[in-house]
């Protein structure tokens, strides 16, 4: 059963840090929250597509911002997750900061928590 509000739903990066990310011209909802909480699995499943977001039983897959634009008017970005993921400490501290500094300076973003 497809969505009648998300008509199409296309991937269009990954990037690792907030100075990677592209200029985009359209709003973005950034998918925020610990690791293993189904940020992913969400998107998968507001776009009807399996395989659109990668997800694991692994906490700590999703390590990039990752966007996916959304009837070409507006992108979700798939954040890395935190808390439980499996990674060194350094690793933690670095994709908390590259978060912060997205949801602080990136104008177009309005931010939605698991």
């Amino acid at each position: 059963m497809s969505s009648p509000f998300i008509l199409s739903a296309a991937y269009k990066g990954s990037f690792a840090s907030y100075e990677s990310l592209p200029a985009t011209p359209f709003p973005e909802f950034a998918f925020a929250g610990r690791s293993n909480v189904g940020k992913s699995s969400l998107i998968n499943f507001l776009c009807n597509k399996k395989e659109m977001a990668r997800t694991s039983s692994q906490p700590g897959k999703t390590q990039t911002f990752n966007f996916y634009t959304i009837n070409e008017k507006f992108y979700w970005v798939d954040m890395p997750g935190y808390g439980f993921a499996k990674v060194a400490q350094s690793t933690r501290d670095k994709w908390k900061k590259e978060m912060e500094t997205y949801l602080g300076k990136r104008g177009n973003t309005l931010p939605i928590s698991g």
